[in-house]
């Protein structure tokens, strides 16, 4: 049973490497849909953002904390993780580390974006 989530989130792509990314962005959606048949993970879902705020969009692989804890690690899993960070533009991870772990306006700690939102205001995705 799926009691984990991964949250991979990204930003635009750095200019004039679009094709580039979006060729990154296939593989990795190809190897956790190879991840997801081989029983590895659970699944996973795909969340495209409006274009303007300050993430482009994200990947959740849903599976127990040990397969999830293995899939980390797993250097097939890292290359398309190191390429993307080639093709994304860091500023917008370096908000996301910043903010990430920061006390929400709700009380609970910030977890992630919620969908729609940017990483700039609160987002109230406390854990349960």
């Amino acid at each position: 049973m799926a009691d984990r989530v991964l949250f991979i989130g990204w930003d635009a792509p750095v200019r004039g490497r679009e094709e580039r990314s979006l060729e990154v962005f296939n593989e990795a959606i190809g190897h956790d849909g190879r991840l997801q048949l081989d029983g590895r993970i659970e699944s996973f879902d795909i969340v495209l953002l409006e274009p303007g705020g300050d993430a482009g969009g994200y990947v959740e692989l849903h599976g127990s904390a040990q397969q999830l804890a293995t899939v980390r690690e797993d250097d097939e899993f890292r290359r398309p993780t190191i390429d993307a960070q080639l093709v994304v533009d860091a500023a917008a991870d370096r908000r996301r580390r910043r903010h990430r772990g920061r006390p929400c306006r709700d009380g609970g700690v910030c977890r992630g974006p919620r969908p729609g939102r940017s990483f700039g205001a609160c987002h109230g995705m406390n854990s349960r």
